[in-house]
């Protein structure tokens, strides 16, 4: 973000102390002046994001019409592109994970605002420097009129829910899909419809997430399936247990009694999205088979043409994080290499979720990753590594009754002039065993 004259943001917040503490805080960290708008409710916002063009949303989540985490959801739905930074008062640290796992930038608490050093400023910036998707790109993704859907519902309770076959059935005329839908009861049905017919591309899971046997009910059916992207439905999810349930396989978690139209098309289209960018990547000769990541060669490309950019000064810099993981080898030897590998397909999720659109993040093999970020110079990429250690380092939950815990080193190397991809890579991978030994030595002193 160089001039912040041009940015435009929308404050969503009913409260006017709290407004003048964020108008306060906005004048104290973003130079020139930057346009400002307000909205009171989530309808009034929804109306702002379609009349005027909007750079970055602080968005609080209590509302007088819609309060905690499907505010985020209803606005991604007016808008999937647009950044949002959470400003609220009532978030605790569960909310602030999943809110970042359902496409937020970042989460402030208003208390922090009050601070001489907050935290604002950076997180506008950091958010506004997401690329932008392309339009072309969107429409590659964009399951089209005669698309031949098979979309399936695993009903371990048998609750024969006619509201949500309904809203099903109208997304896919709305959509002008050929849709098959099916219906199971049990995980033996399931196998048997993916059998057949060409499999299942969308999973609809009906259980209660707060009970241990509906978060068994997921991992069976995400390990009987594993090619399909599946959606949970249940009647409440508190926060905790919608983390397990996305760290389960899961794209999405539905709440049954609010349940309506948008809800249910916004949730089955970003799923059928994200399986087709999935199965391109999964395609391309350069991806990584357990994780569906990019692999080595990609990135040696990446950097190849990242180098040419800067060469050609299209480009400030260029920096890389290499990332290695701790703590594989025992979940390995408590758990079986099975679990091992769903823990690896978590990770990779969650670490997806942090980077921007536009950066490349890949699967070097076993326990390392790397996130290519261009023009992000080594500070800016120290605090991106601050926020996915604490998102990879969060409890992963293996079934309804096991977590475990795994830990992220990382080494950053950046240029601003053009290198060979290789040695940018080298150096990163030094800079985090340079750290680890920095480390034991410490340790071993202490």
């Amino acid at each position: 973000m160089d001039d912040a004259s041009e940015l435009r943001v929308l404050v969503v917040e009913d409260a006017g102390s709290d407004r003048c503490l964020i108008e306060a805080a906005l004048a104290e960290q973003l130079d020139g002046n930057p346009v400002v708008q307000w909205a009171h409710s989530l309808q009034h916002a929804v109306r702002q994001l379609a009349d005027n063009r909007t750079d970055v949303v602080l968005l609080d989540l209590g509302l007088p019409d819609s309060d905690g985490l499907e505010t985020i959801a209803a606005l991604r739905a007016a808008d999937p592109d647009v950044p949002i930074v959470v400003v609220s008062g009532t978030a605790g640290e569960a909310d602030r994970r999943l809110a970042v796992r359902l496409g937020v930038d970042d989460v402030i608490s208003k208390d922090q605002l009050e601070a001489r050093h907050h935290p604002l400023g950076h997180s506008i910036r950091n958010a506004v420097d997401r690329p932008r998707p392309e339009v072309e790109r969107r429409a590659a993704l964009t399951v089209g009129p005669g698309s031949r859907i098979h979309i399936a519902v695993l009903d371990a309770e048998a609750r024969a829910d006619a509201a949500l076959d309904r809203h099903i059935s109208d997304v896919a005329h709305r959509n002008g899909w050929r849709l098959t839908f099916s219906r199971t009861t049990n995980l033996e049905g399931l196998v048997d419809l993916t059998a057949s017919g060409g499999g299942v591309d969308l999973l609809i899971v009906d259980v209660d997430v707060t009970d241990p046997r509906g978060l068994a009910t997921l991992r069976q059916a995400r390990l009987g399936v594993p090619g399909c992207e599946i959606l949970v439905a249940s009647d409440t999810h508190p926060a905790v247990m919608a983390l397990a349930a996305l760290d389960l396989g899961a794209a999405d978690v539905l709440v049954r009694h609010l349940l309506d139209g948008p809800s249910v098309e916004r949730a089955i289209l970003f799923a059928l999205r994200r399986r087709r960018r999935e199965h391109e990547l999964s395609s391309a000769a350069g991806s990584d088979a357990l994780t569906g990541l990019p692999a080595h060669n990609v990135v040696l490309a990446h950097l190849a043409a990242s180098m040419a950019a800067i060469e050609a000064e299209q480009r400030d810099c260029c920096t890389v994080i290499f990332m290695g993981l701790d703590g594989m080898a025992q979940v390995n030897a408590q758990f079986g290499h099975r679990v091992g590998q769903h823990v690896l397909r978590v990770v990779s999720g969650r670490m997806a979720h942090v980077a921007r659109r536009g950066d490349l993040l890949a699967h070097l093999g076993g326990c390392d990753f790397v996130l290519v970020l261009d023009d992000f110079d080594s500070d800016r990429a120290r605090r991106v590594v601050g926020r996915l250690v604490d998102v990879v380092g969060s409890p992963i939950a293996i079934d309804a009754d096991y977590r475990v815990l795994v830990g992220l080193r990382a080494g950053v190397a950046s240029t601003d002039v053009p290198i060979d991809p290789t040695e940018l890579l080298d150096a990163a991978d030094r800079d985090l065993y340079e750290r680890e030994r920095q480390r034991a030595v410490r340790e071993a002193g202490s």
